[in-house]
């Protein structure tokens, strides 16, 4: 691959390629081509793995009957929906299983951190 410098500037000897991160970001490819949103999203739940949807898609998901919560406490979260993958920067919300919950019927105080059931 050619290298293009400004006019005036020498490459040195010293000039090396960037090394490629030895570790690269993982993330699950999501849903099969093909398949329902929705199921993608129960295989979620019976997993009990946290949630991200957009403003779109959280009409969609009864969370309530999931035994899921919507969790206030971070009001914007930027990731891809697992609903429809579409990158969100706002209007996101983020769904955790209940038993991630420290108090008996799902209460919590501040400064507390989720702890398993």
């Amino acid at each position: 691959m050619p290298l293009y410098l400004p006019k005036g500037v020498k490459p040195s000897s010293k000039w090396t390629k960037r090394p490629k991160p030895a570790v690269q970001p993982v993330e699950h490819p999501g849903k099969k081509p093909g398949a329902v949103t929705g199921s993608w999203i129960h295989d979620l739940v019976a997993l009990r793995k946290a949630i991200i949807l957009c403003w779109r898609c959280q009409p969609k998901f009864d969370h309530k009957r999931a035994r899921y919560y919507k969790d206030e406490r971070f009001p914007h979260v930027i990731g891809r929906c697992d609903g429809c993958k579409e990158h969100m920067n706002h209007s996101t919300k983020l769904y955790i299983h209940e038993s991630f919950l420290g108090g008996p019927g799902g209460q919590t105080k501040s400064g507390q951190v989720w702890t398993p059931l």
